[in-house]
């Protein structure tokens, strides 16, 4: 019981480990490129040649902040993932894995098998 009970924990505990990895990356490109594109810093520190708009860095800065912003704005989305993929069981983890890697392709016009892993399930087939 006391053993079940410990390897629950460890799963769940496990399944949040990818999103938060992600927090503090996601942080700093979002921290730099939205303080070094600020107009107010750029001008106080008379910055408008090296950062100012239209300037390559300024560019890079304002990807640097939209990356950043992009996880922070799908972060339900990346928790949902991380947990469905860090509560699937090791088994079926595997056979996912092995049967993408093995897939064989049928003929054009048949039904093709294309699989889509979540929590260690496949869930749909497309027909191309």
């Amino acid at each position: 019981m006391r053993e079940k009970l410990f390897a629950v924990l460890q799963r769940i505990g496990r399944s949040f480990m990818l999103p938060i990895a992600i927090l503090p990356v996601a942080g700093l490109l979002l921290g730099i490129g939205s303080s070094f594109t600020n107009e107010t810093m750029i001008s106080t520190y008379g910055l408008s040649t090296l950062l100012g708009e239209g300037t390559l860095l300024h560019d890079l800065l304002v990807i640097m902040n939209k990356v950043g912003s992009a996880v922070f704005d799908n972060l339900p989305l990346l928790f949902a993932v991380g947990v469905a993929i860090g509560m699937a069981k090791k088994e079926k983890e595997e056979y996912c894995h092995q049967r993408h890697a093995g897939q064989q392709w049928g003929d054009p016009g048949e039904w093709r098998d294309r699989t889509v892993c979540f929590g260690g399930e496949h869930h749909f087939c497309l027909r191309d």
